[in-house]
């Protein structure tokens, strides 16, 4: 049932994504489907990471046009859209980066508390991160953080009266 609603979620998000994004996110879907074909039975530990990333980023292409699509259908103009996507955009690369950055960091933490030195320890270090179900609450948090040490360092200005 769960997967029949993924299906049709999916199916949705992609109608309404533009002609030129659904170009672009059905090369990208071939990819993976290559990808899946060449390393399907015999994929080693950083291969099987480079598959959960591009899931992965194959949910995010869907989520993206499907939020641009209904943003062009639902503008009264295209300087209307262009504000819009402008808004998200930034919005993206803001938290888009931050989540990286704390990814990356989360990353680092797994492979030195590990005690690894090589490259294999550190693929492995990656996909124990991708693979973490509940990152997003520490990103969150970190986020919450950020922006509570924020206001806190901020000089305080005497009233006027």
């Amino acid at each position: 049932m769960l997967a029949f609603i993924g299906i049709v979620a999916a199916l949705i998000g992609f109608a309404m994504m533009s002609r030129p994004f659904k170009i672009g996110f059905g090369l990208y879907l071939a990819y993976l489907a290559y990808f899946i074909y060449q390393h399907g039975g015999n994929a080693d530990l950083e291969e099987a990471s480079t598959l959960l990333s591009l899931v992965s980023g194959a949910a995010g292409l869907l989520v993206v046009g499907a939020v641009l699509g209904g943003m062009r259908s639902g503008a009264g103009s295209e300087a209307e859209y262009r504000a819009k996507r402008k808004r998200v955009s930034l919005f993206l690369l803001k938290f888009g980066g931050a989540y990286v950055v704390f990814t990356q960091l989360l990353t680092l933490a797994l492979f030195l508390g590990g005690g690894g030195h090589s490259w294999d320890d550190w693929t492995a270090a990656g996909f124990m991160v991708k693979l973490l179900p509940y990152k997003w609450v520490g990103f969150l948090l970190m986020l919450g953080g950020y922006y509570w040490l924020k206001g806190k360092s901020k000089p305080r200005q005497a009233l006027r009266t």
